[in-house]
């Protein structure tokens, strides 16, 4: 029983930590993308950058500890 709770506990902590490397690599994907365009069309990116942190980061944390 205790080998099982291990491998549970593994498991989930693996599912975590490729959870958050698959958020930042995709937050890093909008970010490259929205700023080239951006800085085509000289728009401000301190409000960019604050609305897709939260978009892809905070929120979805946010969710996970008080919702579910």
């Amino acid at each position: 029983m205790e080998k099982f709770q291990m491998f549970v506990l593994a498991y989930l902590f693996l599912a975590l930590v490729l959870s958050c490397f698959l958020s930042l690599y995709k937050w890093l994907l909008i970010l490259e993308r929205d700023l080239i365009g951006k800085a085509v069309n000289g728009e401000n990116l301190s409000g960019f950058l604050l609305h897709n942190t939260w978009q892809l980061v905070a929120r979805p944390a946010f969710r996970g500890i008080f919702i579910e």
